[in-house]
């Protein structure tokens, strides 16, 4: 077994996919600009 915070971090991943997804969903205006910067950021 993992620590909890040790798994949540290993799930804590954007795949290149996700992100084109957002940032498409972001110009449609489906998602907010605070949104795609969430995302942006799980990603660093």
């Amino acid at each position: 077994m993992m620590p909890l915070t040790l798994n949540q971090k290993k799930a804590a991943k954007v795949t290149q996919r996700q992100i084109d997804l957002a940032k498409r969903w972001n110009a449609d205006g489906l998602l907010s600009d605070k949104g795609l910067r969430a995302v942006l950021d799980v990603e660093r």
